[in-house]
């Protein structure tokens, strides 16, 4: 029971980390109006396999902890339950309490695995559109999908057509900038789990692999730092004493803190929660068989004290999870993004509470921040220790000449949060009380905003395709800049590389993709580029297809070389170029270019024009060009019959003129008419013995009159 227990809370984990995020800031320094809300869609699997990897149904359970625990307003909540097909939906739409919650619940609680597939793709479609219809467009947005495999259709075209639409959803995502959170319930182990892998990090989001409570462990500290900014609180495993009651104290922040969310893992019959005066709190709960919650609204700073009741010897642990709204808002001294390297910058950090700013100096008690310094392409440069002072954290910092970027990192009480990057600022050698001097700058422009790639997948073949970037951009200063990869559909390593100046790709994991192609100047300023791929997958049918087509057509072009280059020249070809010199042949066979014939081609062109023998009483002369000839129209190819009559052939507007004759050979050709009137007699008379030699036995011949020419006496 306890390992059970166990790994519920580690797939609970998985997804309540999700909620918790999302707080930014704007390059001004200014909160987001959306801190901590968001428009979030689950997309849960109920193909058949879900019965053999959670038959005890866990993710019901966890689902429904991760809906407790998002803040009870100003969210928005849809959800998408899906196999083969999409089989049931509910619509996103704002949430303000409980009720919202448990229409969702339902709905992800309706459809029980039976007989289905894996439609991935029409799964994250369905999402994705959910989200651009019904979504809060001022929020930023996140799917959560939890699966336990890959796209399986009962057919490969219905699997082909499903990844192509995954592929369609993903690229609308990125768009959207939809971060989709992907977990994978491996638990058989059999799962390849690079599909997930790459809609998570293709949009953005993370992907996490559930197999053992150990193995999730690490989920709850990469999930809460990426997302969350915070590390869950952890309350430490006890067994109930024989009074049946567990008492642990927590001390919430001054700032940053919505809700604080309760997880008790084990056997619970209630949780009762007290603020620093003694006073119970008015808080939400949730008990079922394996886990107990309880949320508090806008809780007061200071200790707050959880009573747990349950029965004696019973072993319970959890969590303590908080929604944050922290706001941080940096600045520097500097009037313009120019400073100098005589006179020290002077940064300050301050902290609020979603729109309210902290005044008093106590609130920022637990907290402490740090100013990170990076250079012009983003590298982490040097990070310095601010100190507390009458309006948040203060720092001074002298600057070598060069370019750089800044921004904030603020943590305390297990939450942690990081500013926009502010910048870039460039700093010039100036003297003391020297104001210094723009230094002149203009960002790259992109060359084309999207550059679009077709690749034919070969099976068997190299599908190496390169994409070039350093001509992506100009910059009207810097005649070289650096390119970076924001963002791809594609996985880097598998599907990809980058050097820095192509994109190698040796495998298409998506049918169509992209990648955000950052280009940065020497002064820190940038463009983006999409660079558009598009995959398409030739198959081994289509291949041995083809194959036999080719091979065919080989053949064809054999067969016509070989009937052609046999046939032999019957009778004797003259010749007579443009400057009247003439050329008998007798002996020839196959093609006979001209350029053997003369020295002057009266503008043919000798290596493409040629006399075909055939083998018959005629030969042809043939031309890449069209030429004039006989009392036809001008053609390529022109009979000459051996009838030893001149026939004189020239180029259009050209009036040198080439002469062939030919003369058939009249010996062989009298020895042929000879022996085909021989055949004709032989087969005449052969005809008339046959005749009278048809007669029945003992007889006269059939239908021969009799003797004498009489008839029949009477």
């Amino acid at each position: 029971m306890y390992n059970r227990i166990k790994k519920l809370l580690a797939l609970l984990v998985v997804v309540t980390v999700i909620a918790a995020g999302f707080v930014t800031s704007n390059a001004d320094g200014t909160a987001e109006s959306g801190v901590n809300k968001f428009n979030v869609v689950l997309v849960l699997d109920a193909s058949e396999s879900m019965k053999k990897t959670d038959p005890d149904g866990y993710r019901y359970e966890a689902l429904e902890q991760f809906i407790f625990m998002l803040a009870d307003t100003d969210n928005y909540l849809g959800c998408v339950v899906f196999d083969t097909k999409i089989k049931a939906e509910s619509e996103l739409s704002l949430v303000t309490g409980q009720e919202e919650k448990n229409a969702v619940i339902e709905t992800l609680e309706s459809v029980s695995p039976n007989h289905g597939y894996t439609n991935i793709g029409d799964a994250l479609q369905a999402a994705v559109d959910m989200i651009e219809t019904s979504g809060n467009p001022d929020l930023p947005s996140v799917i959560v999908f939890l699966s336990d495999g890959n796209t399986d259709m009962p057919t490969d075209s219905e699997i082909e057509e499903s990844l192509e639409t995954k592929a369609d959803a993903i690229e609308e995502a990125r768009d959207a900038g939809i971060a989709i959170y992907s977990v994978c319930l491996n638990a058989n182990g059999s799962a390849d789990i690079t599909e997930m892998q790459q809609i998570s990090e293709a949009t953005g989001g993370v992907f996490n692999e559930v197999t053992t409570a150990a193995d999730l462990q690490d989920v709850l500290s990469s999930f809460y730092a990426l997302i969350y900014n915070t590390v869950p609180v952890p309350i430490e495993a006890e067994v109930f004493p024989d009074s049946g009651i567990i008492t642990k104290t927590f001390n919430i922040p001054g700032l940053g803190v919505e809700e604080a969310n309760f997880l008790i893992y084990g056997e619970v019959d209630s949780i009762t929660i007290y603020d620093p005066t003694g006073a119970e709190y008015p808080a939400e709960t949730l008990i079922n068989s394996t886990c107990g919650m309880a949320k508090v609204m806008n809780p007061v700073p200071g200790d707050c004290t959880v009573e747990i009741h349950g029965e004696p010897g019973t072993t319970i642990y959890g969590n303590m999870v908080y929604n944050v709204n922290l706001v941080v808002v940096g600045s520097s001294d500097l009037n313009q993004m120019t400073g100098s390297t005589s006179t020290p910058v002077n940064f300050n950090v301050q902290l609020g509470t979603g729109s309210v700013m902290a005044t008093d100096p106590s609130q920022y008690n637990g907290f402490s921040a740090e100013l990170i310094i990076s250079d012009a392409y983003g590298t982490d440069l040097e990070t310095i220790s601010m100190t507390l002072g009458d309006n948040g954290f203060d720092v001074a910092k002298t600057f070598d000449a060069g370019t750089y970027n800044f921004r904030f990192h603020v943590s305390g009480y297990d939450l942690e949060k990081e500013s926009e990057v502010y910048g870039p600022f460039t700093i010039v050698v100036a003297a003391p009380n020297v104001t210094p001097t723009p230094v002149p700058n203009s960002a790259p422009e992109p060359v084309e905003e999207e550059k679009e790639y077709t690749k034919y997948v070969i099976p068997f073949m190299d599908n190496t395709l390169e994409i070039p970037v350093t001509d992506l951009a100009t910059d009207a200063e810097d005649p070289e800049l650096v390119y970076q990869i924001e963002s791809s559909s594609f996985l880097e390593g598998d599907d990809y590389t980058f050097d820095g100046e192509t994109i190698t790709m040796t495998n298409y994991s998506l049918s169509k993709g992209d990648y955000i192609v950052k280009a940065i100047d020497t002064g820190g300023l940038s463009c983006e580029v999409k660079v558009k791929v598009k995959a398409i997958n030739v198959g081994l049918i289509t291949v041995i297809t083809l194959g036999v087509i080719a091979l065919l057509v080989l053949i064809g072009i054999i067969w016509s070389l070989w009937y052609w280059k046999g046939r032999r020249l019957k009778g004797t070809l003259t010749f007579i170029d443009a400057s009247n010199n003439p050329k008998t042949l007798n002996n020839a066979h196959g093609q006979v270019r001209i350029k053997r014939l003369g020295n002057n081609y009266a503008g043919f062109d000798p290596r493409k024009t040629y006399i075909q023998c055939t083998g018959k009483d005629h030969v042809f002369f043939v031309s890449n060009k069209k030429f004039v000839g006989g009392r036809g129209a001008p053609t390529k190819k022109l009979k000459i019959n051996g009838n030893n009559s001149d026939v004189r052939v020239n180029l259009p507007n050209n009036p040198a003129q080439l002469t062939i004759r030919f003369q058939k050979d009249e010996r062989k050709a009298k020895a042929h008419r000879a022996a085909s009137r021989g055949r004709s007699g032989g087969a005449a008379r052969g005809g008339a013995r046959s005749v009278r030699s048809a007669r029945p036995a003992g007889g006269r011949p059939t239908g021969a009159r009799p003797s004498g020419g009489r008839g029949p006496r009477r």
